[in-house]
């Protein structure tokens, strides 16, 4: 990381922070906007490095898992302002039907890497929930899926729920986490987005909300092997 980089973090962040006191009466105070300019600034030092395995010309379709796996989608929308997120998992076979799918509140999130963390824990709640013991769960936050991909302990604010779904993973015959990039992860995203849906928890078995129909068409439209 350069200069040039915490320039541009700087100004988005200022960018940021001006839209928050316009759109939402959040005024941030300088304290605030400098802690989260040096967070991000660490967080993107971090995964830097790993940004090197993600070619440009990654394929961004969603892909099949392999039999017997299922795969389960899960993003996280956040909002600073009510300290809360919501989560949204899709749980997919080999040939792209619809296993079950939920949509969870929590509530004292810290941050946005914090919201992704609870979404992929729902993610695997969800796939015990359904009696599935061997699943790729995917997302799209390289930072949460480089933490539970590691053997060694997470000492971050996030390092709780890391550990319960790392534990998780274990009573499983088979489970692997997989980076994915947003394109590729999009009906999650959109149930984690859907506000037309209850603040509450809601769960599907075999079926989706159908805001998210049009982008599970599009996958199996481009459903090819992994």
């Amino acid at each position: 990381m350069n200069r040039l980089a915490l320039l541009v973090i700087t100004l988005w962040s200022l960018w940021y922070a001006r839209n928050k006191k316009v759109h939402e009466a959040n005024l941030q105070t300088p304290e605030q906007i400098c802690a989260f300019i040096v967070s991000y600034y660490r967080e993107l030092e971090f995964i830097a490095p790993k940004l090197q395995l993600i070619s440009s010309t990654q394929n961004s379709l969603w892909q099949a898992p392999d039999l017997p796996l299922v795969k389960a989608n899960f993003d996280a929308s956040f909002s600073s302002v009510d300290k809360a997120s919501w989560s949204g998992v899709v749980v997919r076979n080999s040939i792209g039907e619809i296993m079950g799918a939920c949509r969870r509140f929590s509530p004292f999130v810290a941050s946005a890497f914090m919201a992704e963390a609870y979404a992929a824990l729902h993610a695997i709640d969800l796939l015990i929930d359904l009696g599935f013991d061997s699943a790729v769960i995917e997302g799209d936050s390289l930072t949460i899926i480089k933490k539970l991909q590691a053997s060694s302990s997470d000492l971050s604010e996030l390092s709780a729920i890391i550990f319960e779904v790392q534990a998780k993973a274990k009573t499983l015959r088979n489970c692997s986490f997989n980076f994915t990039p947003r394109a590729s992860n999009q009906v999650a995203h959109i149930i984690a987005k859907d506000f037309s849906l209850n603040s509450g928890d809601r769960f599907w078995v075999e079926e989706i909300p159908s805001s998210a129909l049009r982008a599970v068409a599009f996958d199996c439209r481009n459903l090819r092997p992994p």
